[in-house]
């Protein structure tokens, strides 16, 4: 259930980790046509937030939830682009730009633990599967309402 809850709660931001092929991406990929499946991680500011060059609005304003399926590749094209979403996490606005924008897309990041949960607590941190500059991010941290382990 708590899968489901950004396709109720606006701006609801979850992670979650857990063993390959239980449904976490697939979910976010074939259960509602409101949400949209980040694949491979790369991500643009214009293409997640808004296009400076056209004004075209991004995915947080076009689908109730953006999902970075294996978030241990996800990556900004743009050295700003982890910090213009945490904002956004935040505050369920951003502002590229002269203009403030609001949106109301939740934000979900599903990755793969390659050992089991219990190991990966003794070893290691609960979020190695995320990048770097996310991982050790305590604001980024602060911005996640929930963390769902499968």
């Amino acid at each position: 259930m708590l899968r489901m809850v950004p396709f109720v709660e606006r701006n609801y931001n979850l992670v979650e980790l857990g063993p390959r092929g239980t449904g976490k991406s697939h979910l976010f990929q074939q259960i509602s046509p409101y949400a949209h499946l980040v694949s491979g991680g790369k991500a643009t500011v214009a293409r997640m937030f808004v296009n400076n060059a056209n004004g075209q609005r991004g995915l947080v304003c076009q689908y109730d939830v953006v999902c970075f399926d294996v978030v241990s590749g996800v990556s900004f094209d743009q050295k700003d682009g982890v910090n213009i979403m945490k904002g956004y996490m935040e505050s369920g606005e951003f502002s590229l730009g002269k203009e403030s924008i609001r949106a109301e897309g939740s934000i979900v990041m599903v990755g793969d633990f390659f050992v089991d949960v219990e190991h990966q607590q003794r070893i290691g941190h609960l979020f190695s599967p995320m990048p770097i500059e996310m991982r050790d991010d305590t604001a980024l941290m602060d911005r996640i309402t929930r963390l769902g382990c499968t």
